[in-house]
């Protein structure tokens, strides 16, 4: 219903073309403005009038739904009435489907008739008490009971399920987080286990470097440490770890004092030779070579080269005596470090292999410590073993002589419990006997009930049908009458409210033209009055600047005179 009333507004709009289109394009604009200005509030009034529909449908819901009714039910099919339930055929009564089962939302309103009609009707033909009705409403009271208890049992056993899950996840999580915290204690046990032995092996080692023999552990201990030897071989890492430490340190203070030494002895050479030649004679002086510093300064005064060449060949040999002077010192620092590390090497053989001796005592000392355990275990195992025969043929006997025992009394026992059983199974003979025999009655009887049941809801339903036909025709008349009523006056509102709000527009458009109209002139006044009183100085900077021009001219024609300007071309 809306989608049509919007349809019909937009097709009468696009036919009158209230604003057309103009040529200028700030009319145009304007336009386009006024128009979307027009479809704003067109959409809010019929949003408006959407909600109020809205709300008139909600209230004729059950309208709505007796339509949807008429589409499910053809009331000219002979089907329809075949199927409704007849007293006469017995295969019919069997089952009565119960009214609450078969619901639906859209037979809501007939099941809320039928319901007020079932009440204050009574089966005046009928010869039977007026307490049939209190066994009707008893019944169907079971059956509405019956539907509420089975959908609660069904929400509880969900919610226990529920539950079930819930506690299961969480057992599942306790059980990883337990296993997690049986891992981490673990690890930590075997690294307490191996900071012990490193302990241990570290209060071996003495001040001065040398191992001596552990004490002597007792025989409990030997059991509680497992992965001896890769305990062995991790502290045997370690310690060789800090000794190349230990190593490397005592090298690099060496190094640093023998460069230290190197430097003074070249000093003290330095100052020896100087003195040899100062005091020695000149017979001698002659003998001695000439040195290459000597011969640099002998060929450089003897040549005639320039001051610069003679820095720069002295420099040179400054550098190369530097140079000699390096490679001895690398030489000589050379050799000395390769001979510690080679002292370095047979003082760490020689502790290597006084740690071996010491440690294969120490596992020849284990190693018999171990046996003696065997044997002694060995012993305690054997005597345990006879023992344990002794108790098993202990038990056997008590064992047989006990069920010996209690076969006896058993035997007692069920001669006692076969006389009471015979007994209560022929109580329980008659009495089943007798409650088939009432079972059987009480079918008769309820056969007889039900077909007089089913004659009645027969008659009941077939004249609540009847009423809800002329009623449900009644309401689609009235429903269509109000649609008619409702659809005018609609159509008959937005006219008039579209026809104002137009009006109100063209009067504010032409009070916007005659504002802008008069802006307009006023700006141009303004415009012109400032040119005409700005236009005698405008004319005085024409004049200055042809006069500069002029001047300019007349300087280059001093100095070209057959210069043209571009005016005069």
């Amino acid at each position: 219903m809306k989608e049509d009333v919007d349809n019909f507004y937009r097709n009468t709009y696009e036919q009158n073309h209230v604003l057309s289109k103009c040529d200028d394009i700030v009319l145009e604009a304007k336009r386009v403005l006024l128009n979307e200005d027009i479809e704003k509030m067109a959409s809010f009034s019929l949003s408006i009038v959407s909600k109020t529909q809205d709300e008139k449908f909600s209230t004729a819901e059950t309208e709505s739904s007796t339509r949807h009714c008429k589409n499910r039910i053809d009331w000219n099919d002979n089907c329809f009435w075949e199927d409704l339930p007849n007293p006469r055929n017995i295969d019919t009564v069997d089952v009565i489907p119960p009214v609450t089962k078969h619901f639906c939302k859209e037979n809501q309103i007939v099941n809320m008739v039928i319901d007020e009609l079932l009440h204050p009707y009574v089966n005046q033909n009928s010869d039977l008490p007026k307490s049939n009705d209190s066994e009707l409403c008893q019944k169907y009271f079971d059956l509405w009971r019956y539907n509420i208890r089975y959908v609660k049992d069904q929400k509880e056993t969900s919610y226990h399920a529920r539950i079930q899950e819930k506690k299961l996840e969480n057992l599942m999580k306790k059980l990883k987080i337990s296993k997690k915290n049986r891992k981490k204690y673990l690890v930590t046990e075997k690294t307490q286990l191996l900071n012990n032995e490193l302990k241990d092996s570290e209060s071996l080692i003495t001040n001065n470097g040398m191992m001596t023999m552990p004490p002597i552990k007792s025989s409990k201990s030997f059991g509680i440490y497992k992965h001896r030897f890769t305990a062995q071989k991790d502290i045997i890492n370690k310690q060789k770890a800090k000794l190349n430490e230990q190593n490397k340190i005592i090298e690099e203070l060496k190094f640093g004092i023998i460069r230290e030494d190197l430097l003074k002895s070249i000093e003290n050479t330095k100052v020896n030779i100087r003195e040899i030649f100062a005091n020695c004679s000149e017979s001698v002086k002659c003998k001695v070579p000439i040195t290459l510093v000597e011969e640099a300064k002998f060929t450089v005064n003897t040549q005639k080269a320039p001051n610069i060449i003679q820095k720069m060949e002295q420099r040179a040999v400054e550098r190369a005596q530097k140079r000699q002077i390096i490679q001895e010192r690398k030489r000589i620092m050379e050799e000395h470090r390769q001979r510690l590390l080679e002292e370095a090497i047979e003082r760490k053989k020689c502790l290597e292999e006084e740690d071996k001796k010491r440690n294969l005592e120490i596992m020849k000392e284990k190693r018999r410590k171990e046996l003696e355990m065997e044997r002694t275990r060995q012993a305690n195992k054997q005597r345990y073993l006879n023992d344990l025969d002794t108790a098993i043929k202990f038990h056997n006997r008590f064992v047989l002589r006990n069920c010996f025992r209690n076969l006896n009394d058993n035997m007692q026992l069920s001669r006692v419990n076969y006389s009471l059983a015979c007994h209560h199974f022929e109580n329980k003979i008659l009495q089943w006997s007798i409650n088939s025999w009432l079972e059987y009655i009480d079918d008769l009887y309820k056969v007889k009930n039900e077909l007089a049941d089913a004659h009645f809801e027969y008659k009941v339903l077939k004249q609540c049908l009847k009423t809800w036909k002329t009623w449900h025709l009644e309401n689609i008349r009235n429903m269509q009458v109000a649609e008619d009523i409702y659809d005018f006056h609609l159509t008959k509102n937005t006219f008039i409210h579209w026809h104002r709000y137009v009006c109100i527009q063209i009067m504010l458009q032409d009070k916007y033209e005659k504002v802008a109209e008069e802006h307009y002139n006023r700006k141009i006044l303004f415009h012109y009055y400032h040119q005409w009183m700005s236009l005698k100085a405008v004319m005085e900077l024409e004049k200055a600047k042809e006069l500069r021009k002029r001047r300019w001219r007349e300087k280059v024609w001093e100095i070209l005179p057959d210069y043209k300007p571009p005016e005069d071309f």
